[in-house]
């Protein structure tokens, strides 16, 4: 069932994607149409929602703080409505905590590639901007910190199966300024995995998802203009 209901979600946006290609910004909307490359920076905070499966109960966790990093390419029409494809390096994490000092830290390491659609909304050198799409992400690294845990005070996640892959969904408001020589954005991104990292174990752990948010500063250098130029 769990399994249906993602792949509406993902029919879904895919869906959204398809319909806002053909999508147009308002008249007073000046247009930046062209191909960029940039690179990103970020922070932001981590944790993934775990629910036990015996009582169906959610594991309250703390949320982590995390960093983002990777590059970025862009392109944009006359109307203002483009694509943003990504190669990232991003972390994911989440802590449980038991009494006064017990703390199970989990900090994962992961190759990303979000796919988003890209809108830009208001004049020549500003301008408002939103991107939604789809993530999908690969772990490569992971490192724990299990201070202060006792057997038996949490869940021994060590002994579950783990998956390297996850996809989800990705949504941001930005606001940049700039124009030919180099186009400066900072963004707020939320991303909601859907895909367990945990594999579902019928006495331990039913669901786990990541939820994360970013903000990142980014910095563009438009190449189809300046390739324009040079003739």
């Amino acid at each position: 069932m769990f399994l249906k209901v993602n792949q509406l979600k993902l029919s879904g946006v895919i869906l959204i994607l398809f319909i806002t290609s053909n999508f147009s910004m308002p008249e007073f909307c000046f247009s930046q149409a062209g191909t960029s490359l940039g690179i990103k920076a970020g922070a932001g905070l981590s944790r993934y929602f775990f629910i036990v499966a015996a009582d169906q109960v959610p594991i309250y966790q703390n949320f982590v703080p995390v960093y983002q990093t990777g590059l970025i390419f862009n392109q944009l029409n006359k109307k203002n409505v483009g694509v943003q494809i990504e190669l990232d390096y991003t972390q994911k994490a989440w802590e449980q905590t038991t009494g006064e000092s017990g703390k199970y830290k989990v900090v994962i390491d992961n190759i990303e590639f979000p796919f988003l659609t890209h809108f830009r909304i208001g004049k020549k050198k500003s301008a408002w901007i939103i991107n939604a799409g789809l993530h999908f992400t690969h772990a490569f690294n992971a490192r724990v910190d299990s201070s202060g845990i006792t057997n038996g005070s949490i869940i021994e996640y060590a002994a579950l199966k783990y998956s390297k892959f996850d996809y989800g969904l990705d949504g941001g408001l930005g606001y940049e300024i700039g124009k030919d020589n180099g186009i400066f954005l900072i963004q707020i991104m939320y991303t909601q995995g859907m895909k367990n990292i945990i594999e579902r174990d019928p006495n331990k752990v039913y669901r786990s998802l990541n939820q994360s948010v970013f903000m990142s500063c980014i910095y563009k250098i438009p190449l189809s203009k300046k390739i324009a130029k040079k003739k």
